[in-house]
């Protein structure tokens, strides 16, 4: 299936919201792999305007490049995007960067995004997902040309409060695992983009918040200087227990924040009388297996479910 990577940019109203609300958008139609952090930046071309956040999202799809630029422009007007002066502010932006190695020249339609190489707060992002992405015209990876572009040490990780996430998740602060409230939504469902999660529709906002009403419990997020680090969400059927969406931000691996929510979650799920717990392992994950395989999980040689069971009484 085809591989296009799309750019998407606000700097009118909620940024990081209105970018979550086309990323959620673009899910409807098409694949969404992988999500990169977001990155604030000066506006490019006309300076008369707010800061921008950026962020850069790998998708496959069946849609044609023209098809998807449609879907684009469709994304853009429904969140509010109208038409004004070339580079003006605005709630919304979806540009097409690279679809396959294609090169397409049209009058509304041109792939690679012509400007891309020139623009550091659309090289930063890509390639933090992408870095071995060729450019079909430059013959250049990705990274060689995030390597030379001008300004990117302008561009720079957005984090809330004004913190970025690295810095956050370097201190010494305690992390808090508390239950998910819907505010929690947008980060949590960015989390599971960012990791790979597999979401689409069975973790929508709706499905989320019937889980957190029929078991607020098991639905659990790691919390750290008012930010949401990481997720997971248990479920029961009966005696059989699942783990789902378990992520951690990248930038805060390693402080044992993912074993501490899978812990609390499993922990409650046995207390509730799970006698065996099923969790979703995606199948290119290694090291999620490796994770699950030390806390005991087996493969039960289906598509990618690990299990563990756990004897009466435990």
């Amino acid at each position: 299936m085809p591989i296009a990577y799309l750019g998407l940019g606000s700097n009118i109203g909620d940024r990081e919201d209105n970018i979550n609300k086309a990323l959620r958008l673009i899910c409807q139609r098409v694949a969404v792999e992988k999500v990169s952090s977001l990155y604030e930046s000066e506006p490019w071309g006309y300076h008369d305007q707010p800061d921008f956040l950026n962020a850069v999202c790998r998708t496959t799809t069946n849609l044609s490049p023209r098809e998807l630029l449609a879907l684009a422009k469709e994304i853009e007007r429904s969140l509010g995007r109208k038409p004004r002066f070339r580079n003006a502010p605005r709630p919304i932006d979806i540009d097409i960067l690279l679809y396959e190695n294609m090169v397409i020249v049209e009058a509304d339609l041109v792939i690679p995004h012509p400007r891309m190489v020139e623009r550091a707060f659309v090289l930063v992002p890509l390639a933090e997902i992408a870095p071995e992405a060729v450019h079909p015209q430059e013959g250049k990876t990705v990274e060689e040309l995030a390597a030379k572009v001008k300004d990117k040490d302008k561009v720079r990780l957005a984090g809330q409060s004004g913190a970025p996430p690295s810095t956050s998740c370097r201190s010494d602060s305690k992390v808090v695992i508390r239950p998910l409230a819907m505010k929690d939504y947008d980060d949590a469902w960015r989390l599971w983009h960012l990791c790979k999660v597999p979401v689409g529709a069975t973790f929508d906002r709706a499905a989320v918040e019937r889980l957190v009403q029929r078991n607020p419990e098991l639905i659990l997020v790691a919390e750290l200087n008012g930010m949401v680090i990481g997720t997971v969400i248990g479920a029961l059927q009966g005696s059989q227990g699942h783990i789902f969406n378990h992520a951690v931000d990248p930038r805060c691996r390693g402080r044992g924040i993912g074993t501490r929510l899978f812990q609390e979650v499993e922990q409650r799920l046995i207390k509730m009388g799970a006698r065996e717990i099923e969790v979703m392992v995606p199948k290119d994950s290694l090291d999620g297996k490796k994770f699950f395989e030390d806390a005991g999980f087996k493969d039960d040689s289906r598509y990618v479910f690990m299990v563990k069971q756990y004897p009466a009484g435990t």
